[in-house]
């Protein structure tokens, strides 16, 4: 039998697994930009913070963030949104699907490939939200509400940056 390939590796080459509290940090801290009082011109600029950090996390630990836990975050973005109940949910859920599907692919690119792979689920995301929405009568936002995730997708290489800052960090006290 084949030994799996983590465990082939020496223990100090072996990616460590994050703390769960802060995985969870991230989020919350993702969730509460997400609520700031934005308005205006900003509101629809702002990129989906919490969906951006699912999204790392998914394709990054996907045994530790998964689909449900997308959902549950979107329910409390349904309700922090005052939006359709269950839209944000089902929106994270197949964002969640797409980042487990393509992971193995994306995590393989340097981080400019992978905003463009992130850059299409979000805009397909965007999609989906605008179709739910219309479905009920609400009125065609405009194409501005999908330049949200193309900033998203450009925010994608700093955002990876600042999570994974904490652990280069203390990798680089280790050394020393």
């Amino acid at each position: 039998m084949i030994a799996p390939l983590r465990s082939a590796m020496p223990q100090d080459m072996m990616p460590q697994t994050p703390p769960v509290r802060f995985v969870l940090f991230t989020l919350a801290l993702a969730f509460c930009i997400n609520v700031l009082p934005w308005s205006g011109i900003m509101l629809r600029l702002r990129p989906d913070f919490l969906l951006l950090v699912l999204l790392y996390w998914g394709m990054r630990e996907p045994r530790m963030v998964g689909q449900l836990l997308a959902f549950l975050c979107g329910l409390v973005m349904d309700v922090a949104d005052s939006a359709i109940l269950g839209q944000h949910a089902f929106v994270y859920a197949l964002a969640m699907y797409a980042a487990f599907s393509l992971r193995l692919r994306v995590l393989r690119f340097p981080l400019p490939e992978q905003a463009l792979h992130i850059l299409v689920i979000l805009l397909v995301g965007s999609a989906i939200t605008v179709v739910l929405n219309l479905i009920v009568d609400a009125t065609f936002p405009g194409y501005i509400y999908f330049i949200s995730g193309v900033i998203g997708a450009l925010l994608w290489p700093t955002l990876v940056w600042l999570i994974e800052l904490p652990e280069a960090i203390a990798a680089k006290s280790e050394v020393t």
